[in-house]
């Protein structure tokens, strides 16, 4: 299935103005709350939709009604007024874009020349030993490492 949760809906990246999202609608209040943002008000009481169940039965009829909606604004502009409702969503950063987004949160995306580890525990910090290695540093040693010169 993809990006798209098997049991919740909707639970998925959609397309908007300017480029994709994920929305992670996990309960009956979120999805009062996004239909709420995206002036569908009339989703909430349809039986086809009033519960996550009948979402899922009919996840693609919902998905193209939410799709029709979320066209019409950036990523940016949902993102921020879904998660101000409580909607958990964001949108599908490229490389330099999710970098840019670590920082603003004032988390430390890259130490030491390399990709930080995403996680941070409060007892354990997180070590980075090794940089990463070149294209084909370990080549040779693997090589005869597993005798596969041999084969």
């Amino acid at each position: 299935m993809g990006n798209v949760h098997p049991s919740i809906a909707p639970y998925e990246v959609f397309a908007t103005q300017d480029q994709s999202m994920v929305i992670a609608v996990g309960n009956n209040l979120q999805f009062t709350q996004l239909c709420r943002i995206l002036t569908l008000d009339n989703l909430v009481k349809d039986p086809m939709f009033s519960t996550n169940q009948a979402r899922v039965e009919n996840r693609i009829r919902l998905t193209d009604i939410l799709q029709s909606r979320l066209v019409t604004r950036s990523s940016s502009t949902w993102t921020q007024l879904l998660n101000e409702a409580g909607v958990p969503s964001g949108p599908i950063n490229a490389m330099d874009q999710a970098f840019t987004l670590a920082s603003q949160l004032g988390l430390d995306p890259i130490i030491d020349g390399q990709v930080a580890n995403p996680l941070s525990m409060s007892a354990t910090p997180i070590e980075t030993y090794l940089p990463a290695p070149s294209l084909g540093q370990s080549s040779q040693e693997l090589i005869e490492h597993y005798h596969l010169d041999d084969m």
